[in-house]
């Protein structure tokens, strides 16, 4: 993608939009995952999706954190930074994210779409693994999921 570098990024939203597309690449090519791939222009909206999930299926929702300067590298001009990328899973007991077989829940469906991150790979590398946490709506209250980070390599 343009930018100051060859392998530069030129944006936030393009980072994200490369990771949104891989993941969906990934979870087509998984076959047999019922899962309803979302992507949020922000962490409010993402919120607002994840609570909204009131279907028969898992809902995983794509969406830009934060980004950090990385000093340890440098790339002619290019502004090098650490993206945190999160995916936020929300699925009920029972739901039905594998072919006919029900799982124990968000667990499981963001167990399986770490898995498929994990295997992903961009301009800088593949991304690394920053964790798990339970997630909690935009009015405070605990939501049937989890959310996963995950720092991408990157240039602006």
């Amino acid at each position: 993608m343009g930018g100051k570098s060859e392998d530069a990024n030129t944006t936030p939203q393009a980072v994200l939009d490369d990771f949104f597309n891989g993941l969906k690449r990934a979870l087509t090519n998984a076959g047999g995952l019922n899962i309803n791939l979302k992507t949020a222009p922000d962490p409010r909206t993402a919120l607002e999706l994840l609570a909204g999930g009131k279907s028969d299926v898992a809902v995983a929702v794509v969406f830009y954190e934060s980004d950090t300067p990385d000093t340890d590298i440098d790339v002619d001009g290019a502004c090098l930074t650490d993206a945190m990328i999160n995916v936020g899973v929300v699925a009920n007991q029972g739901m039905r994210v594998d072919r006919g077989k029900a799982v124990s829940g968000a667990l499981e469906a963001a167990n399986r779409i770490r898995g498929l991150v994990l295997k992903m790979r961009f301009d800088f590398g593949a991304p690394e693994y920053g964790g798990m946490r339970f997630i909690r709506g935009v009015e405070g209250t605990m939501l049937a999921g989890y959310a996963m980070s995950f720092k991408v390599k990157t240039a602006f």
